[in-house]
């Protein structure tokens, strides 16, 4: 479910709720003018959530670190997550899962690099995140893409598909499918 009766609010406490890291990287980079283009540019449509992904994309347009970028996608797509309205699945992959690289804005966020798995909790309701390992990694490939798994597939990756079940990244029914 995404915010989509936010009354209007002031563009700049809104991008530093959800970006928080990335505003204290342009601010401290002296990029400030950068905000004040996006404002201009898109600060009407800056109601709902799901309209500050075109922030990140701003910033890649503007052909800003990809440092910044990074930070700036891996933000919002927290922020997003944690809004998702899940209700029940039962196969495949939880579908409030998100991924993305986080290689040049991994030390600002304090986190290792790699490729990240983004998702909602169904039990807690809580946004959880993972650093994928490649075995990992090509798991949820597979999943996603639906390529099926043999037996001999499923055998080889049970310890990632127990572990997945476990974290709720994937449903628990997942090994009869």
């Amino acid at each position: 479910m995404v915010d989509s009766q936010v009354p209007a609010v002031n563009l700049d406490s809104r991008l530093r709720e959800i970006f928080p890291r990335t505003l204290e990287k342009i601010e401290r980079d002296a990029l400030t003018p950068v905000l004040q283009l996006f404002s201009e540019r898109w600060g009407a449509e800056m109601q709902e959530l799901e309209n500050f992904r075109f922030f990140p994309m701003f910033l890649k347009q503007g052909h800003q670190a990809e440092a910044i970028v990074q930070m700036a996608d891996y933000e919002y797509l927290c922020a997003w997550v944690e809004t998702i309205d899940l209700g029940p699945w039962h196969s495949g992959v939880n579908p409030s899962w998100q991924w993305l690289p986080l290689v040049s804005g991994a030390d600002e966020l304090g986190k290792d690099r790699g490729v990240y798995a983004l998702w909602k909790n169904a039990q807690t309701q809580q946004r959880e995140e993972k650093c994928l390992t490649p075995r990992e990694a090509e798991l949820l490939w597979m999943i996603t893409e639906e390529v099926t798994l043999t037996p001999d597939l499923r055998k080889a990756y049970q310890r990632e598909i127990d572990s997945f079940q476990k974290q709720g990244l994937i449903a628990l029914d997942f090994a009869a499918i």
